[in-house]
């Protein structure tokens, strides 16, 4: 690759040819019915364990908007919290995480050109360990943060040892989502390459999904409003605006290592 352009072009042809519009649509659907089970699954997980109130480093990421959307659905549904409520998030959460991961998966291998000769019960296993495992790291890294919190308060070193270890967590998180992203690429298009050869691709889908949130969050906090234009359907039409942007970044991961590679 001579140039920048070049890179740029392909880039461009690959997004084109492939039909990554279409694909991200559809994982964005798929996804949106992933958010809501999480979030009430997680509610009834760590209301549990965590004290009230506390929440997640995530408000300078994720878009204002959304973020109050999502701790208003929490609002009502704590008033009715119960142990079966809880279980049913459990199932949903599982059933469809584990669906969008089957299908991020197959776009994946359409991306990359691999023929899938798996079967159906396989596939779903796969996606199912996936999910399982990225709940189970999940839960850990959010109990694992508040421990620390808590004892950097009772030794007194929270000026100063808190700042650095909020920077640190923003690193993690991102450490986390890019072995995540080069697992699952590698699981499934993987044959005859090794793990690495999919970490430029991943390292570029975490970098330019925390350059866009944050500056999708500036551009719904100061500039777009979407309730002005759409009425009380404003924060859901965002919500769907951001889910379509991160996974067209996630699929631009496979484009960029096809590019690296020169597999066109």
């Amino acid at each position: 690759m001579n140039t920048v352009t070049d890179f740029i072009k392909k880039l461009i042809i690959i997004y084109t040819d492939k039909g990554i519009s279409g694909l991200s649509a559809q994982l964005s659907y798929y996804m949106l019915f992933t958010f809501f089970p999480i979030l009430l699954f997680a509610n009834g997980v760590l209301g549990r364990i965590l004290p009230y109130g506390y929440r997640l480093p995530l408000s300078n990421v994720i878009p204002r908007q959304i973020r109050d959307f999502a701790e208003s659905y929490i609002y009502e549904i704590e008033k009715g919290a119960n142990s079966r409520l809880m279980l049913l998030g459990a199932l949903l959460t599982l059933w469809s995480l584990t669906r969008y991961i089957r299908y991020y998966r197959r776009s994946l291998s359409r991306i990359y050109e691999k023929r899938r000769q798996i079967s159906f019960l396989y596939d779903w296993a796969i996606s199912l360990v996936f999910s399982i495992g990225m709940l189970l790291l999940f839960y850990l890294a959010v109990f694992s943060v508040f421990v620390t919190d808590s004892v950097l308060v009772k030794l007194g070193f929270y000026s100063f040892a808190g700042s650095v270890w909020y920077m640190l967590r923003f690193i993690i998180i991102a450490l986390f989502a890019f072995l995540v992203i080069c697992l699952v690429s590698f699981t499934e298009c993987g044959s005859g390459k090794k793990l690495w050869d999919f970490a430029p691709g991943s390292l570029c889908s975490v970098g330019v999904w925390t350059v866009v949130s944050v500056i999708f969050s500036y551009y719904a906090r100061s500039i777009a409003d979407y309730s002005a234009f759409y009425g009380s359907i404003g924060n859901v039409i965002m919500l769907l605006v951001w889910l379509n942007l991160t996974n067209t970044i996630l699929l631009m991961g496979g484009v960029v290592n096809i590019c690296l590679n020169n597999n066109t």
